[in-house]
């Protein structure tokens, strides 16, 4: 299980795998929880399953809340679970377990604490390259809810391997260098994740957003946000390890 939620010193005696970033080409789905009739308070849970043979595959949940004239993410889940994925967001309120982790839940399954939100201005998408994804909403508002499918541009950056690999301490090894996208007309967020995980070398840098974000040292991973078009950079030299197949993924905003 390969989950993310986003809020040099050591010597490597062997050689590295090399691996560099390729563009991958799947069919991404987008999915946008919208509110089909007026109605009270009440509590929200979305269920997303999704299958495919690309242990690869990647889910996503983005948020998105009205900032300005633009878009602001507070909050970004992104989830490789291996072929068959189960990830459960709850809106407020939501059932207590540790932020950010979330909590524990079944096989291939996780549960994240208010990784959405059903108040007024704010938007919900779920993204997928699964051959297949499901999303519904139970809860007592759960009538007032419904998904409907949408069209977002999506931009996903893999650590493809290019050269002979070895194995260190008994772990497949990685060096990354740069990955690269283009953010959207109406802004973007990019989320990062390096090989920063056991013994690493290296650090790497998340640009194009509002600020710069470091990975490896900073973090395995991060997320920025882009008001408007702008080119992603995630570039450094990191040589290490880590769960995720994704270096690079970039989800642009609809229109305000």
């Amino acid at each position: 299980m390969r989950i993310a939620r986003a809020l040099l010193a050591v010597a490597l005696l062997a050689t590295p795998v090399v691996v560099r970033a390729e563009a991958a080409q799947p069919r991404f789905r987008a999915l946008e929880l919208v509110r089909i009739r007026p109605g009270g308070p009440g509590a929200v849970e979305v269920l997303v399953h999704s299958e495919s043979d690309d242990d690869r595959a990647m889910v996503a949940v983005v948020p998105l809340r009205r900032a300005g004239r633009g878009w602001e993410v507070p909050a970004l889940i992104v989830a490789e679970e291996g072929p068959k994925s189960t990830v459960r967001a709850y809106g407020t309120p939501a059932p207590q377990c540790p932020p950010p982790q979330g909590c524990a839940g079944g096989d291939g399954e996780s549960v994240f604490m208010a990784a959405l939100s059903v108040r007024s201005g704010i938007r919900n998408f779920v993204v997928s390259d699964y051959a297949t994804t499901t999303a519904a909403v139970s809860g007592t508002a759960a009538r007032y809810w419904r998904f409907r499918p949408v069209r977002l541009g999506v931009q996903r950056m893999l650590a493809e391997q290019s050269g002979v690999g070895v194995r260190y301490l008994g772990t497949a090894v990685e060096r990354f260098s740069s990955a690269t996208a283009a953010g959207g007309r109406y802004g973007s967020v990019a989320f990062a994740a390096g090989p920063c995980a056991g013994a690493f070398a290296g650090s790497a840098r998340l640009e194009g957003g509002t600020a710069p974000r470091e990975v490896c040292p900073g973090g395995p991973e991060a997320f920025a946000v882009a008001p408007g078009e702008t080119l992603w950079r995630f570039t450094g030299e990191v040589i290490g390890t880590t769960g995720f197949t994704t270096r690079l993924l970039v989800v642009d905003f609809p229109r305000p």
